[in-house]
């Protein structure tokens, strides 16, 4: 809070007009204006003060005055200092006694624009040389300051939301009993007679399959980048897992989620570099990329591709660390709150390319390698503060991975649910999945054989005629390499 502003009461003069008399050092420290015979009686006295206001901040001004005049009241307003813009701060009704006694005028304000320098009077004050305004004191003072007004508007807005989402709350239950209704409706007409409910969703879920053949034949052709994965995997002894909705299209749909086009499989940081050095070493149709990106959140993106940049179906790699604790939440809300550090921290090299026809990660791709060293070098530090590592009896999302897990559970998982790692198949190839597969599914989507609300597919390549086009080229290419 700022100190008591004290303007300086030989500053007082008037707007417009010179016709009046200020009698300046009165005994006493007072300022009196009075006014010539039919000069204007509308204009302002003006007091003006080194400076200016700022908007968003609480004032109080305070004047102490006595006052001889035919108007009703005295109005004061803030001007700025060419006198063009005017705001009323409040109004004062004048009452016989402040002829002779000190009246005083009290008002909080907040203004409204930067730039305010001018504390005008304005009500046919001075009509004639027998009536004056005589000033004793005035001062403006910081209240409030603008955080603590951003505060107020913010508590504000939350509860409005708080609002709304108890209103909201009331259409979501009536939403849900009707979802409960149509659920019921559904899996009784279509389980079979000695089916159980459990069996009738199991078979219906597995039966349903993407109409969409630009969208079958890239589902294939990242298909085939997973299995060639899991093959360079395999052999040189690197633990991946199927996740988030590739382990439930595995499991629900013994392939890939209809309405879904990509793959994603979580890996732990250090093996990362052992990936991309045996793919290397490999004679292998994949590649490994790597690259930052910014937009609301700096990003790792870690990705399997196919050497031919036109193809654009990837296999996404989370990055994952390893840490010891026995408080994971505690944990987690610690790495969250470095996640957003970090991020922010790096926002500033974001780069954003508009060549047509790029996707998101694309578009965002910081390219500088100085950039780059420089977010490594910081994630690293950040890390270690963290102490994440190699080892640890939590799997915590890494703290440079999409941001995905920002506010909700499922950044943090317990060892064992991850390792030692299980199998599951995907589109007919067996591969690794987390150890407790049904425990990661519930807590990502609960009840997986429930009719989903939303069925609008997650697009991350466009499905254009180029694209279909080079993936059924990309497919040719890997059948030719079985015969």
């Amino acid at each position: 809070m700022s100190d008591v502003v004290d303007f300086d009461l030989r500053r007082i003069e008037y707007l417009y007009t010179t016709r009046c008399f200020t009698q300046r050092n009165m005994r006493g420290g007072l300022i009196k204006l009075s006014r010539k015979p039919k000069s204007c009686a509308d204009d302002y006295a003006c007091i003006r003060f080194d400076g200016a206001m700022k908007r968003g901040i609480k004032y109080t001004l305070d004047v102490s005055f006595r006052v001889k005049t035919k108007s009703h009241h005295l109005d004061f307003f803030l001007l700025t200092k060419d006198r063009q813009v005017i705001r009323k701060i409040g109004e004062y009704s004048i009452k016989k006694s402040d002829k002779h006694s000190f009246a005083r005028f009290k008002a909080d304000f907040v203004p409204d624009i930067d730039g305010y320098s001018l504390i005008g009077i304005r009500g046919g004050l001075l009509y004639g040389p027998l009536n004056f305004i005589i000033i004793s004191a005035i001062r403006v003072k910081e209240t409030i300051s603008e955080a603590e007004i951003l505060r107020q508007k913010l508590d504000t807005v939350n509860a409005n939301i708080d609002r709304l989402k108890r209103l909201a709350e009331g259409i979501r239950n009536d939403v849900n009993i009707n979802y409960q209704r149509e659920q019921f409706i559904h899996w009784n007409e279509a389980r079979k007679d000695g089916e159980t409910m459990t069996d009738a969703k199991k078979r219906f879920f597995s039966s349903l399959r993407t109409e969409d053949e630009k969208m079958r034949v890239m589902q294939k052709a990242t298909s085939v980048l997973l299995r060639e994965f899991d093959r360079v995997c395999r052999k040189h002894e690197i633990a991946y897992w199927l996740d988030f909705g590739t382990l439930l299209g595995a499991v629900r749909h013994g392939g890939f989620v209809p309405w879904d086009d990509d793959i994603d499989v979580g890996m732990l940081r250090k093996d990362i570099a052992r990936l991309e050095e045996a793919v290397k070493g490999e004679d292998t149709f994949i590649k490994v990329t790597q690259h930052y990106c910014a937009e609301g959140f700096t990003n790792n993106v870690v990705r399997i591709r196919y050497p031919d940049d036109d193809v654009k179906v990837f296999i996404d790699i989370f990055i994952h660390d390893l840490a010891e604790t026995d408080d994971m939440q505690a944990k987690w809300e610690q790495v969250k709150k470095y996640r957003r550090l970090f991020s922010d921290e790096m926002l500033k090299f974001r780069h954003v390319d508009d060549t047509p026809d790029l996707n998101r990660e694309e578009r965002l791709k910081i390219y500088d390698p100085q950039h780059n060293e420089i977010i490594t070098s910081r994630r690293d530090e950040y890390n270690e503060i963290l102490g994440v590592g190699d080892s640890g009896n939590a799997v915590i999302w890494g703290i440079d991975n999409f941001d995905f897990f920002a506010s909700r559970k499922g950044g943090i998982q317990s060892y064992d649910r991850i390792f030692p790692l299980a199998q599951a198949e995907f589109d007919g190839i067996v591969c690794l999945a987390p150890n407790k597969i049904g425990e990661r599914l519930t807590e990502l989507y609960g009840d997986i054989y429930s009719l989903p609300r939303d069925m609008v597919g997650h697009t991350h390549v466009a499905r254009t005629e180029k694209q279909y086009l080079k993936c059924l080229e990309a497919l040719e290419k890997y059948e030719n390499t079985l015969h």
